[in-house]
């Protein structure tokens, strides 16, 4: 009974939090079997979540005159009545989506320059395995081609047997 009251008064922040949520845009960054997992079973949750508060009852009203036939006790039901009258239930203040919502915000945003620094690394590694691919191999290679394709090495080596320096 108190996790149906709960759930009624939570479902408005509930609903409101998780609208402006895409999961799908979530589900392209999961990976791994484990974080699919976990995402599975956060999605069932939120369905099942979604069902009970679908599925709670309005709020009824009391039917005072009933209950003042049927308990005989006298004064009971008038001062229920009256208990009931003077209950406030104040409304939940939200005060974590905003915080919530500039975490996930600088998560999403992470992940986006993280994903562009490791695409460029992909594209700059791709580049030089196509380069390495490119170069003839050790046998085929003859000095002049290693000499032409890398001056600078070129220009040490040669200075390098001009000073007599045959050694690392």
């Amino acid at each position: 009974m108190l996790a149906l009251r709960t759930t009624r008064r939570l479902a408005p922040v509930a609903a409101r939090c998780m609208s402006s949520v895409d999961l799908s845009s979530v589900s392209n960054y999961v990976k791994t079997p484990e974080a699919r997992a976990e995402l599975e079973g956060f999605l069932r949750a939120m369905n099942d979540m979604s069902k009970r508060i679908e599925g709670a009852p309005a709020k009824k009203e009391i039917d005072w005159a009933h209950w003042e036939k049927t308990i005989r006790w006298p004064g009971l039901v008038a001062s229920f009545k009256q208990a009931a009258g003077n209950v406030k239930v104040t409304p939940l203040q939200d005060t974590f989506t905003p915080e919530l919502k500039k975490t996930f915000g600088e998560a999403v945003s992470a992940l986006k320059a993280s994903a562009e620094k490791s695409n460029a690394r992909v594209a700059e590694l791709d580049a030089l395995l196509a380069e390495i691919d490119a170069r003839p191999s050790g046998r085929q290679l003859t000095i002049e081609e290693a000499y032409k394709s890398k001056p600078e090495v070129a220009k040490q080596i040669e200075q390098d047997i001009k000073d007599n320096k045959w050694f690392l």
